[in-house]
């Protein structure tokens, strides 16, 4: 999706603000949300794909001015609706009127369910039939054209001619994901020289290695 939340390589956003000795979480609310929103993660049709697409919904003014975990709650209680475990009138009120159903979803979590779950790992590979097109060292361009909706392909790299530098099996491919279609294919890291990218980086030795599905990858002519 060609969104406001593809920003990667967009200029005249000020320089990010990095201080290492800052708390994981500034407030105990960014904290509480982040767990929450972890602890729902069993719901039957949840998936790290969906839950970014439901933010990227966010009207763009919205989406570059609201906090990243309250980003993050409006995503949850969308989700939470949007799949029929709770009703709008519920999340007001925060009790429940039982008109819906918790079906799939198993019982109510703890603080420690809660806790464990913020560092649960997701994996998201899969079985694929096929072999790989590419081989670390292909050069290869990158595809102009990016589906309607959820996308995890970069504007700042379509069109541009990469290396490729790795092969990471079969993984799910999010354009598919977040319609609940299960489709696994190779996914590789490819890389690029700065200065391709960013004409204010000409001659730098850096690179940017970027996680690319092969749909989007053909052989440089």
């Amino acid at each position: 999706m060609d969104g406001i939340h593809d920003v990667g390589g967009r200029q005249g956003f000020g320089p990010v603000d990095v201080t290492e000795s800052d708390p994981p979480f500034p407030t105990e609310w960014e904290a509480r949300a982040f767990g929450i929103t972890k602890s729902v993660t069993a719901a039957s049709d949840y998936s790290a794909d969906k839950f970014r697409y439901t933010r990227e919904q966010l009207p763009p003014m919205e989406y570059l001015t609201t906090p990243y975990f309250e980003q993050w709650m409006r995503g949850t209680m969308a989700m939470l609706v949007g799949s029929g475990l709770v009703t709008p009138e519920e999340l007001a009120t925060g009790c429940a009127d039982g008109t819906t159903t918790s079906g799939g979803i198993g019982l109510p979590k703890t603080g420690q369910d809660a806790q464990a779950a913020t560092t649960m790992a997701m994996n998201h590979d899969g079985p694929y039939d096929g072999e790989p097109a590419f081989i670390s060292g292909d050069s290869v361009i990158i595809s102009q054209n990016a589906p309607r909706g959820h996308t995890r392909l970069p504007q700042y790299i379509r069109g541009r001619v990469g290396r490729v530098v790795a092969y990471h099996g079969a993984h799910g491919v999010p354009e598919d994901n977040v319609k609940n279609i299960k489709t696994f294919e190779p996914l590789y890291t490819v890389a690029f020289d700065i200065g391709d990218l960013f004409n204010e980086h000409q001659g730098s030795i850096d690179q940017i290695n970027v996680e690319i599905w092969e749909r989007f990858l053909a052989n440089e002519e």
